[in-house]
């Protein structure tokens, strides 16, 4: 099953939710909403659009409106909080300074003991503690933003191991090429594999099969195009 979660875009929107999981996401979506993962403990995989992340206590992903995502292979059982809002909710500036976070998702908090204390803070706002919560709440989220934003550490990744690079290849080809009558087959001339190779690799590496993954970027572009 396929999830494109396209609702509450025009409202000011915030959902903040602190949970421990030890299995995958239903299905591969994508929604019209930021999206915060912070990692408490545990270790996951997750594939936003064509990048494939492997994270680890303290880390997080940012991932902003529109970007095909899904967690896979909890390899040991994980805490995390994830905070979901709209851009009514944080403005045009924020916004602006987030799209940085389009070409590459991840980020790891230069004070992970700070970031959680800003985020249980913005939860126990969000779950209401008096009448001033439904500001706060807006508040806490606007801090918690600030410090990602301006603290967002420079550096370079651990080098993958090939055989996720390889996969990052496979959905980036699909990504670009999705407008075009495309199949495994295409792939399989482009890089030199088998079909069946492609197929398997694609799957277990990414979380998302192939045909879902292809399907995903034309619904999406379609949906857009009856947007504007």
């Amino acid at each position: 099953m396929l999830r494109r979660d396209f609702t509450l875009d025009k409202k000011k929107y915030l959902f903040v939710e602190d949970m421990t999981r030890s299995h995958d996401m239903p299905d591969p979506h994508y929604h019209n909403y930021y999206e915060i993962y912070f990692l408490i403990y545990g270790k996951c995989n997750f594939s936003v659009e064509d990048h494939i992340y492997q994270l680890k206590k303290n880390e997080m992903l940012i991932i902003p409106p529109g970007m095909i995502h899904c967690g896979f292979e909890y390899l040991e059982k994980s805490r995390r909080i994830v905070i979901n809002f709209s851009k009514n909710s944080i403005g045009d500036e924020f916004a602006k300074q987030l799209s940085q976070f389009r070409t590459d998702s991840f980020y790891i908090p230069p004070n992970a003991t700070y970031v959680y204390e800003l985020m249980t803070k913005l939860l126990d706002e969000y779950n209401g503690i008096d009448s001033l919560s439904e500001k706060m709440k807006f508040c806490q989220l606007h801090l918690l933003l600030e410090y990602v934003i301006r603290s967002r550490a420079r550096f370079q990744h651990a080098p993958q191991n090939r055989l996720i690079e390889t996969t990052e290849g496979f959905m980036k080809y699909v990504a670009d090429n999705y407008s075009e009558d495309i199949s495994v087959s295409n792939l399989s001339k482009e890089f030199g594999y088998s079909a069946n190779y492609i197929s398997k690799i694609f799957k277990e590496v990414s979380g998302i099969g192939f045909n879902q993954y292809l399907t995903l970027h034309r619904i999406k572009n379609a949906e857009y195009l009856l947007s504007t």
